[in-house]
């Protein structure tokens, strides 16, 4: 890594969406968060849109055995 990649991996600052990970020896699930801010009004909702009926979790699974699929799942 030369002098300025390092630099500018020390100065990036994005929050990660990651919540948690479990690795296998042929799979990743990975459970990340997609929430988003809500009115300042509204300080107490968790979500923006409070008519909304579904999470902003989302998990995702990658598996890397023959003959498997990748899957993608919000919940």
């Amino acid at each position: 890594m030369n002098r300025k990649n390092r630099k500018e991996k020390e100065q990036n600052t994005d929050v990660s969406k990651q919540i948690c990970v479990h690795k296998t020896q042929n799979t990743l699930l990975e459970f990340n968060s997609f929430l988003r801010m809500a009115e300042p009004k509204d300080f107490w909702h968790l979500h923006e849109d409070i008519a909304s009926d579904y999470s902003r979790i989302r998990a995702v699974m990658v598996t890397t055995a023959k003959k498997a699929a990748s899957a993608f799942m919000q919940i």
